[in-house]
């Protein structure tokens, strides 16, 4: 039980900000998208975008692909099913 609630202390850490929050509820109601597409709709800087999609992606909430057969190789992000 422990780890449980270690890491539901941890998905809360991460999601405490604000703007990771708006983050995940955008993917939870749209589905894949691109960076480009996330940096738009939270209309924060492609840099921090960047930021708070990597630190989802580390902690594992998030899962991230790259398309590499378009131009600039753009990163398609995901919420990460849950394990039951």
């Amino acid at each position: 039980m422990k780890r449980g609630i270690r890491l539901d202390n941890i998905i809360l850490e991460k999601i405490a900000n604000k703007k990771k929050l708006r983050l995940l509820k955008i993917l939870k109601n749209e589905g894949e998208l691109n960076q480009s597409e996330i940096h738009e709709k939270l209309g924060t800087s492609y840099k921090e975008t960047r930021r708070h999609i990597n630190s989802l992606f580390n902690s594992g909430i998030i899962k991230k692909k790259t398309i590499k057969k378009q131009v600039g190789s753009p990163v398609m992000v995901s919420l990460r099913p849950r394990k039951k």
